[in-house]
Protein backbone atom coordinates (compact mmCIF):
# COMPACT_ATOMS: atom_id res chain seq x y z
CA UNK A 1 0.00 0.00 0.00
CA UNK A 2 1.37 3.42 -0.98
CA UNK A 3 1.80 5.88 1.90
CA UNK A 4 1.85 9.62 1.44
CA UNK A 5 4.69 11.11 3.46
CA UNK A 6 4.79 10.10 7.06
CA UNK A 7 1.21 11.03 7.83
CA UNK A 8 -0.12 7.53 7.72
CA UNK A 9 -2.55 8.32 4.87
CA UNK A 10 -2.80 5.79 2.06
CA UNK A 11 -4.16 6.19 -1.44
CA UNK A 12 -6.87 3.72 -0.46
CA UNK A 13 -7.98 5.82 2.50
CA UNK A 14 -8.04 8.97 0.31
CA UNK A 15 -9.93 7.21 -2.48
CA UNK A 16 -13.07 6.72 -0.39
CA UNK A 17 -13.58 10.43 0.47
CA UNK A 18 -12.61 11.49 -3.07
CA UNK A 19 -15.08 8.99 -4.50
CA UNK A 20 -17.75 10.40 -2.17
CA UNK A 21 -17.04 13.96 -3.34
CA UNK A 22 -17.18 12.82 -6.97
CA UNK A 23 -20.56 11.12 -6.41
CA UNK A 24 -21.96 14.28 -4.77
CA UNK A 25 -20.72 16.50 -7.63
CA UNK A 26 -22.23 14.16 -10.23
CA UNK A 27 -25.52 13.97 -8.32
CA UNK A 28 -25.76 17.77 -8.12
CA UNK A 29 -24.99 18.03 -11.85
CA UNK A 30 -27.66 15.45 -12.71
CA UNK A 31 -30.25 17.11 -10.48
CA UNK A 32 -29.49 20.51 -12.01
CA UNK A 33 -29.75 19.10 -15.53
CA UNK A 34 -32.94 17.23 -14.64
CA UNK A 35 -34.55 20.41 -13.29
CA UNK A 36 -33.49 22.38 -16.35
CA UNK A 37 -35.14 19.87 -18.69
CA UNK A 38 -38.35 19.70 -16.65
CA UNK A 39 -38.74 23.43 -15.96
CA UNK A 40 -41.05 25.07 -18.49
CA UNK A 41 -39.14 27.41 -20.73
CA UNK A 42 -39.92 29.32 -23.91
CA UNK A 43 -37.40 27.21 -25.81
CA UNK A 44 -38.90 23.87 -24.75
CA UNK A 45 -40.84 23.57 -27.97
CA UNK A 46 -37.66 23.72 -29.97
CA UNK A 47 -36.09 20.66 -28.35
CA UNK A 48 -35.37 17.82 -30.75
CA UNK A 49 -38.00 15.08 -31.04
CA UNK A 50 -37.21 11.40 -30.39
CA UNK A 51 -34.89 9.67 -32.90
CA UNK A 52 -37.76 8.06 -34.85
CA UNK A 53 -39.00 11.56 -35.76
CA UNK A 54 -35.62 13.13 -36.55
CA UNK A 55 -35.92 12.20 -40.21
CA UNK A 56 -39.10 14.32 -40.38
CA UNK A 57 -37.42 17.52 -39.13
CA UNK A 58 -36.62 19.88 -41.98
CA UNK A 59 -35.91 23.51 -42.69
CA UNK A 60 -37.67 25.99 -44.91
CA UNK A 61 -38.65 29.58 -45.52
CA UNK A 62 -42.16 30.89 -44.80
CA UNK A 63 -43.57 31.93 -48.17
CA UNK A 64 -47.14 32.62 -47.09
CA UNK A 65 -49.25 33.15 -43.98
CA UNK A 66 -52.86 32.15 -44.61
CA UNK A 67 -53.90 32.85 -41.04
CA UNK A 68 -52.18 32.91 -37.67
CA UNK A 69 -52.35 29.12 -37.46
CA UNK A 70 -51.55 27.97 -41.01
CA UNK A 71 -48.45 28.87 -43.00
CA UNK A 72 -46.94 28.00 -46.36
CA UNK A 73 -43.33 26.85 -46.10
CA UNK A 74 -40.94 26.40 -49.01
CA UNK A 75 -38.56 23.64 -47.88
CA UNK A 76 -34.81 24.14 -48.07
CA UNK A 77 -34.10 20.52 -47.14
CA UNK A 78 -35.49 17.27 -48.56
CA UNK A 79 -38.37 15.88 -46.49
CA UNK A 80 -38.68 12.23 -45.44
CA UNK A 81 -41.49 11.76 -47.99
CA UNK A 82 -39.04 12.73 -50.74
CA UNK A 83 -40.54 16.13 -51.50
CA UNK A 84 -37.66 18.13 -53.00
CA UNK A 85 -36.60 21.52 -51.67
CA UNK A 86 -38.71 24.19 -53.31
CA UNK A 87 -42.04 22.33 -53.27
CA UNK A 88 -44.27 24.52 -51.01
CA UNK A 89 -45.96 22.81 -48.09
CA UNK A 90 -48.96 23.95 -46.05
CA UNK A 91 -48.30 23.55 -42.34
CA UNK A 92 -50.78 23.83 -39.48
CA UNK A 93 -48.98 25.26 -36.45
CA UNK A 94 -49.05 22.67 -33.65
CA UNK A 95 -50.71 23.61 -30.37
CA UNK A 96 -52.16 26.94 -31.51
CA UNK A 97 -55.78 28.08 -31.69
CA UNK A 98 -56.41 31.43 -33.35
CA UNK A 99 -59.43 33.63 -34.07
CA UNK A 100 -61.15 32.56 -37.29
CA UNK A 101 -62.07 35.01 -40.04
CA UNK A 102 -64.83 37.28 -38.77
CA UNK A 103 -63.98 36.74 -35.11
CA UNK A 104 -62.61 39.45 -32.84
CA UNK A 105 -58.84 39.61 -33.17
CA UNK A 106 -58.53 37.76 -36.47
CA UNK A 107 -56.94 40.71 -38.30
CA UNK A 108 -54.55 41.50 -35.44
CA UNK A 109 -53.45 37.87 -35.10
CA UNK A 110 -52.96 37.55 -38.86
CA UNK A 111 -50.92 40.77 -38.99
CA UNK A 112 -48.74 39.56 -36.09
CA UNK A 113 -48.11 36.22 -37.80
CA UNK A 114 -47.24 37.85 -41.12
CA UNK A 115 -44.94 40.38 -39.46
CA UNK A 116 -43.08 37.69 -37.51
CA UNK A 117 -42.98 34.85 -40.03
CA UNK A 118 -43.01 36.05 -43.65
CA UNK A 119 -39.74 35.20 -45.43
CA UNK A 120 -38.27 33.85 -42.17
CA UNK A 121 -36.13 30.71 -42.10
CA UNK A 122 -37.84 28.13 -39.89
CA UNK A 123 -37.41 24.56 -38.74
CA UNK A 124 -40.46 22.30 -38.95
CA UNK A 125 -40.62 19.83 -36.06
CA UNK A 126 -43.37 17.23 -35.67
CA UNK A 127 -44.79 16.89 -32.17
CA UNK A 128 -43.58 13.62 -30.63
CA UNK A 129 -46.88 13.09 -28.77
CA UNK A 130 -49.15 13.99 -31.69
CA UNK A 131 -47.33 13.07 -34.92
CA UNK A 132 -50.06 14.22 -37.34
CA UNK A 133 -48.89 14.84 -40.93
CA UNK A 134 -48.94 18.54 -41.77
CA UNK A 135 -49.23 19.63 -38.12
CA UNK A 136 -45.84 20.78 -36.88
CA UNK A 137 -44.04 23.15 -34.56
CA UNK A 138 -42.73 26.07 -36.61
CA UNK A 139 -39.49 27.02 -34.86
CA UNK A 140 -38.08 30.46 -35.60
CA UNK A 141 -34.47 31.70 -35.63
CA UNK A 142 -34.56 32.51 -31.91
CA UNK A 143 -35.40 28.87 -31.09
CA UNK A 144 -38.97 29.63 -30.00
CA UNK A 145 -41.84 28.01 -31.80
CA UNK A 146 -44.46 30.31 -33.32
CA UNK A 147 -46.90 28.73 -30.87
CA UNK A 148 -44.79 30.06 -27.97
CA UNK A 149 -44.61 33.52 -29.56
CA UNK A 150 -48.32 33.80 -30.38
CA UNK A 151 -49.54 32.54 -26.99
CA UNK A 152 -47.03 34.64 -25.03
CA UNK A 153 -48.00 37.78 -26.96
CA UNK A 154 -51.74 37.11 -26.60
CA UNK A 155 -52.26 36.53 -30.32
CA UNK A 156 -53.48 32.97 -29.92
CA UNK A 157 -54.47 30.42 -27.33
CA UNK A 158 -53.33 26.90 -26.60
CA UNK A 159 -55.27 24.32 -28.57
CA UNK A 160 -56.26 21.15 -26.77
CA UNK A 161 -54.59 18.10 -28.21
CA UNK A 162 -52.15 16.39 -25.86
CA UNK A 163 -49.13 18.30 -27.17
CA UNK A 164 -45.71 17.45 -25.79
CA UNK A 165 -45.27 21.04 -24.64
CA UNK A 166 -48.84 21.58 -23.37
CA UNK A 167 -47.56 22.54 -19.90
CA UNK A 168 -45.39 25.28 -21.40
CA UNK A 169 -48.27 26.56 -23.54
CA UNK A 170 -50.61 26.61 -20.52
CA UNK A 171 -48.09 28.62 -18.48
CA UNK A 172 -47.54 31.10 -21.33
CA UNK A 173 -51.29 31.53 -21.72
CA UNK A 174 -51.80 32.15 -17.97
CA UNK A 175 -49.05 34.79 -18.05
CA UNK A 176 -50.46 36.49 -21.18
CA UNK A 177 -54.01 36.56 -19.87
CA UNK A 178 -52.88 37.75 -16.42
CA UNK A 179 -50.98 40.63 -18.03
CA UNK A 180 -53.81 41.44 -20.50
CA UNK A 181 -51.43 41.04 -23.44
CA UNK A 182 -52.66 41.29 -27.00
CA UNK A 183 -56.18 39.98 -27.51
CA UNK A 184 -56.60 39.27 -23.77
CA UNK A 185 -57.06 43.03 -23.31
CA UNK A 186 -59.77 43.28 -25.96
CA UNK A 187 -61.35 40.20 -27.47
CA UNK A 188 -60.90 37.84 -24.55
CA UNK A 189 -61.44 40.45 -21.81
CA UNK A 190 -64.83 38.88 -20.93
CA UNK A 191 -63.17 35.51 -20.38
CA UNK A 192 -60.53 37.20 -18.25
CA UNK A 193 -63.16 39.00 -16.16
CA UNK A 194 -65.17 35.83 -15.58
CA UNK A 195 -62.10 33.99 -14.32
CA UNK A 196 -61.89 31.49 -17.18
CA UNK A 197 -58.32 32.39 -18.12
Amino acid sequence: MVRLGGSGWSLHSLAVPLLGVLVIVLAVALISTHRTVEAPSPSAASELPPPYLLSLVRTGVVSGVNDDGTVEVTPTSVSSDGAPPGAPKRVTVAGLQVPAAGQCGHTEALDAARSALMNEAVTLVPDPAVPVPGVEHVVTHDQWSWTDHAISEGMGQESIGGWTYAGVFEREQREASGADRGLWATCWAAATASGSK
